[in-house]
């Protein structure tokens, strides 16, 4: 997967400008993309809820907010949120948070962990990680995502939601 966003970041010829929307390949007919960035409230909560995954492999979530913050249970803001998938798969794991965003943006993508050698590192955007939208909503995705060492890429290693609704809502 990796290869194939190296490939078409290489093949492209327009205008190098910021984007809102995430680079992506088309793969078996579907937006295959690494990371991703939702337009969200300013202020806020969003909720992450682990759908499905692979007992045999450790995944999760990354959140960050550029120049904002996430609110932890115990009061501290962080502008970047790890969430792994707990093993237990019932009931479905839910987690929420508070957050501001001063750009309107949330950046999602997945981790995991991986064996290199004899040791178990932690990673992203490596391999055959990679991931699919299904947006269900203005303010409701659900995300498909491959693991790394996944041959071919299975994008159902790791499914999870997440939705956003503004603080006044």
């Amino acid at each position: 997967m990796r290869r194939a966003f190296v490939k078409a970041h290489r093949a492209y010829d327009g205008p190098l400008i910021p984007s809102t929307e995430p680079m992506s390949i088309v793969w078996e007919g579907r937006d295959i993309i690494v990371g991703d960035k939702i337009s969200a409230p300013a202020a806020g909560r969003f909720q992450i809820i682990f759908l499905s995954g692979r007992p045999d492999l450790r995944q999760g979530v990354d959140i960050e907010i550029p120049g904002g913050g996430i609110t932890l249970s115990n009061g501290d803001i962080v502008s970047s949120l790890r969430t792994w998938r707990p093993p237990e798969s019932e009931p479905k794991p839910i987690f929420e948070y508070g957050y501001r965003s001063p750009k309107d943006l949330l950046h999602v993508s997945t981790v995991y962990e991986a064996t290199r050698g004899n040791q178990t590192v932690v990673e992203r955007w490596t391999g055959n990680a990679a991931m699919y939208v299904e947006q269900t909503g203005t303010d409701h995705r659900v995300y498909h995502c491959s693991h790394a060492d996944s041959s071919p890429a299975n994008f159902e290693d790791l499914v999870f939601s997440l939705t956003t609704r503004a603080d006044d809502a």
